[in-house]
């Protein structure tokens, strides 16, 4: 038996942009965890940290090796964000 759902346009731009701020979250991430692995991290350590924790590494790289480094900065306020 099939069932029938309605939605709402509202319904279905929260969706929407529930989806795209995942993608978003996921590619953030990702630049993220590549950063890092330059610096040495190994991907298993990686693999399982949250956005804030990603955020909060990149941000003590920044300070212990770089002066500053904008980029990463950027990148972890934009991780932040997310706050998973």
């Amino acid at each position: 038996m099939k069932k029938i759902i309605r939605l709402t346009e509202s319904d279905l731009t929260r969706i929407v942009k529930r989806v795209i701020n995942e993608d978003k979250e996921e590619k953030y991430k990702r630049e993220a965890r590549v950063e890092l692995m330059r610096l040495g991290y190994t991907p298993l350590v990686l693999q399982d940290l949250s956005s804030k924790e990603l955020a909060r590494s990149l941000r003590r790289e920044n300070k212990n090796r770089f002066s500053s480094h904008d980029e990463w900065e950027s990148l972890a306020d934009k991780l932040d964000r997310f706050g998973n």
